[in-house]
């Protein structure tokens, strides 16, 4: 699995113009999530959706009232692929980037 270098130096770059890791930060990728399964059950799972699914478990999970936490003292680090399976995903943001 590759990381940030799979990005062009350009698409990088835009990456970290448009995000922060800072406490508090809004960013929902499913590579970043960490749950109880209380929690998961309260929001009923995961949402049948073809893309964002992870985006909608947490928001259900806000809206059944399980406390969140967004740190950026533990990273992930993710693929930086610009092809992916779900359209609309991830990689097609991050190909969005790279245009």
């Amino acid at each position: 699995m590759g990381g940030p270098g799979d990005l062009s130096p350009g698409a990088l770059s835009a990456w970290h113009q448009r995000h922060t890791s800072a406490d508090g930060h809004d960013h929902v990728h499913g590579a970043n999530l960490g749950f109880t399964l209380a929690a998961y059950r309260s929001a009923g799972g995961f949402p049948l959706l073809p893309t964002h699914e992870d985006l909608g478990l947490v928001t259900a999970m806000r809206d059944a009232g399980v406390p969140s936490l967004a740190t950026g003292a533990v990273p992930v680090v993710t693929s930086g692929r610009r092809s992916g399976r779900a359209p609309g995903g991830f990689a097609h943001y991050l190909d969005g980037l790279g245009a």
